[in-house]
């Protein structure tokens, strides 16, 4: 299977570097640029820095590259003095945070942003949300056009139609760009207003948190945590920095993490059909990258890892389906599996365990297909992750 895992990442899988590539990369950052500059002449306090994330920067994209990620990172939280702003975790959540306001100063500058609470005053992530996304729906046409690369259309409101559920934290919808690159390819660029809160008592929270499962989880956590927004008051902890870092590290120790995880991508985006012979996605890209990270942490010092790491990941898997928990990688208190009939995926995902051992040679796997019965489950955005 060793060789067979190696041949589908870099015969299909693998975006590899290339002038095309690199021409896709450098012309979405020079308009996304442009976006976050004219944001900030609209509104001083959304000076921004734009943080990479996602696939394509944790070298994990598969077949074609035609999505990107952004963090909108607010440069005011990054600066603020000490006390002017505390970052509180919502009692009994672990998965949530509120932002305190503590300086009259900061409370005037934001003041349009403000729930109150008795003596306390709380920046409302819903009002800061939707101030980000009507100033980039705004300074969007004033972006200098880019060569062979079309903007379509954005998103940015698009937030505003998700429904808050108590009890869980809900992964409400990114400003999504749609381009066109050379009137062919379809490039769609998530972008995310991030609050950075690694230096605060936040992060200190989170350690201890985190430490009792792994120091390795909580290094690479506290130096880059931070807070995206939600349709409410409070906001959600994101580990999306972590989680670049940490694939950053594989592509230097561990190159064999980053082939398993792209092919285990490439097989859910490409292996799984309906019976009408539709392709569809087996689960999220995020229940993948969190099954393999936690198999990657228990067994990485086996011999066979190397060899194994899908196989135990796929494996785990239907461990997961069958009692519908699966817990982040950076936080042992969260499940994002919902209560559910998970018996469809757990065959699908044995079939195609027998199917990865049984090849006799990679144009006849390639060709072979899993049929599922069921449709399609919940996108990506519509994921949600309980409290456990």
């Amino acid at each position: 299977m060793e060789r067979l895992i190696f041949e589908i990442d870099d015969e299909y899988a693998f975006v590899k570097e290339s002038e095309e590539v690199s021409a896709i990369k450098e012309a979405v950052e020079n308009f996304m640029k442009q976006i976050v500059e004219e944001v900030q002449k609209e509104d001083e306090r959304f000076a921004i820095d734009l943080i990479q994330s996602g696939g394509t920067y944790e070298n994990t994209k598969v077949i074609q590259q035609d999505e990107f990620d952004f963090l909108a990172s607010l440069k005011v939280f990054q600066k603020a003095p000490e006390g002017d702003i505390d970052f509180l975790v919502v009692p009994k959540s672990n998965v949530h945070a509120s932002i305190k306001l503590c300086n009259e100063k900061f409370e005037s500058v934001w003041s349009d942003m403000i729930i109150i609470e008795g003596n306390v005053k709380w920046l409302d992530s819903t009002k800061l949300k939707q101030r980000f996304n009507n100033l980039v729906f705004r300074v969007v046409g004033l972006v200098t056009s880019v060569e062979n690369l079309k903007f379509i259309t954005t998103q940015t409101k698009s937030w505003s139609k998700s429904k808050l559920l108590s009890g869980c934290v809900t992964f409400q919808p990114p400003e999504v760009f749609t381009f066109l690159w050379k009137d062919n390819l379809k490039i769609s660029v998530d972008l995310v207003p991030f609050v950075n809160c690694s230096n605060s008592n936040l992060s200190g929270y989170l350690k201890d948190l985190v430490t009792e499962t792994s120091n390795i989880q909580s290094n690479f956590l506290i130096v880059n945590l931070g807070l995206v927004g939600r349709a409410d008051l409070f906001w959600r902890l994101s580990y999306s920095q972590a989680e670049t870092a940490i694939f950053k590290y594989f592509a230097k120790e561990f190159e064999f993490v980053l082939v398993h995880y792209r092919v285990l991508k490439y097989l859910n985006e490409t292996h799984f059909i309906t019976k009408n012979n539709f392709q569809i996605h087996l689960c999220s890209t995020y229940v993948l990258k969190n099954a393999l990270l936690h198999q990657w942490y228990q067994n990485r010092l086996t011999d066979d890892i190397q060899k194994t790491l899908i196989h135990k990941t796929l494996n785990y898997m239907i461990e997961c389906y069958a009692k519908s928990h699966l817990a982040t990688f950076f936080n042992s208190n969260t499940n994002i599996l919902k209560d559910s009939d998970y018996s469809f995926k757990i065959n699908a995902i044995k079939e195609c365990l027998i199917q990865l051992e049984n090849a006799t040679s990679l144009d006849d796997f390639v060709k072979s297909r899993v049929v599922i019965q069921e449709k399609q489950g919940k996108s990506l955005r519509d994921r949600k992750i309980k409290k456990v």
